[in-house]
């Protein structure tokens, strides 16, 4: 009768904390709003760019940031 109930404990634990934590869908989620967060930043930086080198310098960054997969 023992090794039943520790069995079916030790699975209820299993499953238990198997649902613990974001899900992968949770995590890229939270990566696409993070890079969206990123490039929004980046743009607002262009728009206010002193400089054609300093528009220059962030639209590389721009192309760098959309270039890298999430």
């Amino acid at each position: 009768m023992k090794p039943i109930v520790l069995l079916l404990v030790s699975l209820f634990v299993v499953f238990v904390s198997t649902g613990c934590g974001p899900s992968d869908a949770e995590k890229r989620a939270r990566q696409v709003a993070q890079a969206k967060d990123d490039a929004l930043k980046v743009r607002q930086q262009l728009a206010q760019a002193k400089s054609g080198a300093d528009a220059e310098n962030l639209r590389q960054q721009m192309m760098r940031c959309s270039a890298t997969p999430v």
